[in-house]
Protein backbone atom coordinates (compact mmCIF):
# COMPACT_ATOMS: atom_id res chain seq x y z
CA UNK A 1 0.00 0.00 0.00
CA UNK A 2 1.45 3.50 -0.87
CA UNK A 3 1.64 6.70 0.68
CA UNK A 4 -0.54 8.65 1.72
CA UNK A 5 -2.56 5.25 2.60
CA UNK A 6 -5.93 6.13 1.41
CA UNK A 7 -8.96 5.09 4.57
CA UNK A 8 -12.42 4.12 3.56
CA UNK A 9 -15.16 4.13 5.57
CA UNK A 10 -18.40 2.07 4.67
CA UNK A 11 -21.95 2.77 6.09
CA UNK A 12 -23.11 -1.22 5.97
CA UNK A 13 -26.67 0.03 5.76
CA UNK A 14 -26.49 1.59 2.61
CA UNK A 15 -23.08 0.30 1.68
CA UNK A 16 -22.02 3.96 0.58
CA UNK A 17 -18.72 4.38 0.97
CA UNK A 18 -16.85 7.99 1.90
CA UNK A 19 -13.26 8.82 2.35
CA UNK A 20 -12.43 8.78 6.58
CA UNK A 21 -9.02 9.58 6.45
CA UNK A 22 -5.13 9.52 5.08
CA UNK A 23 -2.53 8.24 6.61
CA UNK A 24 1.31 9.19 6.38
CA UNK A 25 4.47 9.23 9.20
CA UNK A 26 5.23 12.68 10.16
CA UNK A 27 9.12 12.11 7.97
CA UNK A 28 8.32 10.49 4.86
CA UNK A 29 12.33 10.43 4.48
CA UNK A 30 13.15 6.42 3.44
CA UNK A 31 9.39 5.06 3.81
CA UNK A 32 8.09 2.91 0.88
CA UNK A 33 4.57 1.76 2.08
CA UNK A 34 2.07 0.86 4.98
CA UNK A 35 1.75 -2.73 5.46
CA UNK A 36 -0.63 -3.02 8.36
CA UNK A 37 -3.55 -0.44 9.69
CA UNK A 38 -5.59 -1.17 12.57
CA UNK A 39 -8.47 1.04 13.93
CA UNK A 40 -10.69 1.05 17.30
CA UNK A 41 -14.07 0.15 17.14
CA UNK A 42 -15.42 3.55 17.56
CA UNK A 43 -12.63 5.45 15.45
CA UNK A 44 -10.78 7.81 17.75
CA UNK A 45 -7.46 5.73 17.94
CA UNK A 46 -5.75 3.91 15.35
CA UNK A 47 -2.13 2.18 14.65
CA UNK A 48 0.04 1.53 11.72
CA UNK A 49 3.45 0.03 10.96
CA UNK A 50 5.58 0.96 7.72
CA UNK A 51 8.74 -0.02 5.96
CA UNK A 52 11.64 2.66 5.80
CA UNK A 53 14.59 2.15 3.75
CA UNK A 54 18.15 3.80 3.88
CA UNK A 55 20.91 3.73 1.85
CA UNK A 56 24.66 5.03 1.54
CA UNK A 57 25.93 6.00 -1.83
CA UNK A 58 29.82 6.77 -1.26
CA UNK A 59 32.05 8.52 -4.20
CA UNK A 60 35.42 7.12 -3.95
CA UNK A 61 38.14 9.51 -6.02
CA UNK A 62 41.86 9.34 -7.08
CA UNK A 63 42.58 5.73 -6.89
CA UNK A 64 44.82 4.61 -8.90
CA UNK A 65 44.56 1.16 -11.11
Amino acid sequence: MSMPYRVDRLELTTGESSRWSSLQPDDLTGATQITNAVFSADGEAYAYTYGRYFQDLYLVEGLRP
